[in-house]
């Protein structure tokens, strides 16, 4: 139960009275809120909320999948080894290997490997995850 107290100035007799009505409203379990705080609040939680701020590197970086990032991490690390070999590390043919690789480029809006491995190198995409506390990789994918 909501009560409230109105503080006119030329209240000043009332005033008293209704302080030690409000702590015995409280004392009995109610909630005692003057209506300015209470419009305040209701006009908070009825406000449209406005969007977090999104950086447009991190949401490059979060639309990336976990096989994406394998591909990125063995470009890196084969360091201009042709398609077919960095493809069967991976354990995938060339054809899959480059599909991937064009939707990195498109998702991070590159043009060539050169540009990938310096942004890769840049955001430290070459490096694996650290283990959690079962001792395996949080997003580990077995396969491509």
């Amino acid at each position: 139960m909501w009560c409230r107290t109105e503080r006119a100035a030329g209240d000043a007799v009332g005033l008293p009275e209704q302080v030690l009505n409000a702590i015995q409203r409280v004392h009995k379990g109610e909630l005692c809120i003057d209506a300015q705080a209470m419009g305040r609040v209701f006009s908070e939680l009825t406000a449209p909320k406005k969007p977090a701020k999104v950086n447009p590197e991190e949401a490059k970086l979060a639309s990336l999948t976990q096989k994406e990032r394998h591909v990125i991490r063995a470009v890196v690390e084969g360091s201009g080894a042709p398609n077919k070999t960095l493809a069967s590390r991976l354990f995938v043919t060339e054809h899959t290997f480059r599909k991937h690789l064009t939707s990195i480029y498109q998702k991070l809006r590159m043009a060539n490997r050169l540009e990938l491995y310096i942004y890769a190198i840049k955001h430290q995409l070459d490096v694996v995850p650290a283990l959690n506390a079962r001792g395996s990789q949080p997003d580990r994918v077995d396969c491509l």
